[in-house]
């Protein structure tokens, strides 16, 4: 299982270098899968969006001073572009794992999963 972010599929300014290597994981996640399958091993990768997690909050901090706007108003502001309205909660990451770990997902492999509250605007 491996954990990667939006950022793969939907680059994010400012951090060229977590954008490129996120790409790369997807790839990994593929290749893995079909390398590893026929031992039965599944490999899969959940793509969060933006989680209200401490991290989040300070790129929030950040980027609210860099625009010279309370923090607050900048989280606002980031939520207004999630087709959701909202950030999401780490429990909801924690539930695609948890689906993904189960016997239920059993035939799921080399799925890359966006769990972004619809940011990603990309189709494939």
């Amino acid at each position: 299982m491996h954990l990667t972010s939006l950022a793969a599929k939907q680059p994010i300014e400012l951090l060229t270098v977590s954008s490129t290597l996120r790409a790369g994981l997807s790839a990994l996640t593929k290749t893995m899968s079909n390398e590893f399958s026929s031992d039965g091993v599944l490999v899969n990768a959940v793509m969060p969006g933006h989680i209200l997690t401490s991290r989040q909050v300070e790129l929030n901090e950040i980027r609210s001073r860099e625009q010279g706007i309370s923090t607050d108003d900048y989280t606002k502001q980031l939520a207004s572009t999630i087709p959701l309205g909202r950030h999401g909660r780490a429990e909801e990451i924690g539930d695609v794992v948890a689906f993904l770990a189960s016997e239920r997902a059993s035939y799921v492999t080399g799925a890359t999963i966006q769990v972004d509250g619809g940011v990603i605007q990309s189709t494939f």
